[in-house]
């Protein structure tokens, strides 16, 4: 057993090096199209639950098809097919065709409702799942643990708040003709090192809590972060591989590159 007190001098660099390859998300492999039913869609990818519940879709619409509950809901069926398929694959790089024919306030609209949710349910979960394992450490202990807390979602929330002040209100203006101002550029480096902070604090509640912390909370933990870091990496697909072309494009049909 690794002693608590090295923590400040591990190093987990190598472990997001070696271990990247093996969190690849995964893709919907079926055809996504209008007809389909959208239970049908959910199945194929639970994951795609988030992106329902991000863009205000109830549950309850029975055998309804993607075209149908999009049309109740007031979205665009193009542009939610472009979530589904960057959302559950890193790799999906829509065609200039597909981004033409999508809209992009839905796109912000999905991407400020994640925002929030991170924000305001996510942090606050995970924090509380925290406390309870610090329960059973010692004040050194809980110091280092909660000072990583800190530290990630700092991280966090800066590039939140740069394209909500920023990025987002560049792209409505160039949606609606007006003059843009603001930046249109997102924070790349900040991206990987949220990604960084998040792998740091996995592995210190995986490797070097003192034996005699509840195994269960640490697993209870330790799966709350897989899977906010596999919904932080999907995000940031959707903002990479979506949200950038389109202000790629919005920029050269408004004249400016």
């Amino acid at each position: 057993m690794h002693s608590f007190q090295k923590m400040d001098t591990f190093d987990a660099k190598p472990a997001i090096t070696n271990m990247s390859a093996m969190h690849r998300r995964g893709s919907v492999s079926a055809p996504i199209s209008g007809n389909m039913k959208l239970a049908d869609l959910v199945d194929l990818d639970y994951r795609l639950l988030r992106i329902l519940s991000r863009l205000e879709i109830k549950l309850g619409f029975g055998e309804a098809s993607i075209a149908q509950v999009c049309r109740r809901c007031g979205l665009d069926e193009n542009t939610f097919i472009l979530l589904c398929r960057a959302y559950t694959d890193s790799n999906f790089r829509p065609s200039a065709t597909e981004l033409k024919d999508a809209d992009a306030k839905v796109v912000l609209k999905y991407l400020k409702r994640s925002h929030k949710y991170y924000v305001e349910t996510d942090l606050v979960a995970l924090q509380k799942s925290l406390e309870k394992l610090l329960e059973c450490c010692s004040e050194p202990s809980g110091k280092v643990i909660r000072k990583f807390y800190t530290d990630y979602k700092n991280e966090l929330e800066r590039p939140f708040d740069f394209e909500e002040q920023s990025v987002f209100p560049y792209v409505e203006a160039l949606c609606s003709g007006a003059i843009p101002n603001g930046n249109g550029t997102l924070l790349d480096d900040e991206h990987n090192d949220i990604d960084e902070k998040i792998n740091d604090l996995k592995n210190i509640v995986m490797k070097y809590l003192p034996e005699d912390v509840l195994s269960g909370r640490i697993t209870e933990t330790l799966s709350f972060l897989f899977l906010l870091r596999e919904d932080l990496q999907s995000h940031t697909a959707v903002e990479d591989n979506i949200l950038m072309p389109m202000i790629k494009m919005l920029e050269e049909g408004y004249g400016r590159k």
